[in-house]
């Protein structure tokens, strides 16, 4: 027989309408990550010594290029 500490207490709605709103909390203070990888594209030509080429277009930022050559 289960006495009275064993046995699981039913959750009351004031309950749950807190633990949902712990959550979402939670959600909005740390949100998910975005963890999609960058676009990467093999550059054509000789190799260079600078392994950085900053093409930057002030007008259009979203236009803006970064080159990472590897090593």
């Amino acid at each position: 027989m289960m006495t009275d500490e064993a046995r699981p207490r039913p959750r009351s709605q004031a309950f749950r309408l807190m633990a949902a709103s712990m959550a979402g909390l939670a959600e909005v203070f740390d949100p998910p990550k975005d963890e999609r990888p960058g676009i990467e594209q093999a550059a054509p030509g000789q190799p260079v010594d600078d392994p950085i080429d900053l093409q930057l277009d002030p007008d259009h930022p979203e236009r803006s290029v970064v080159v990472l050559r590897a090593r």
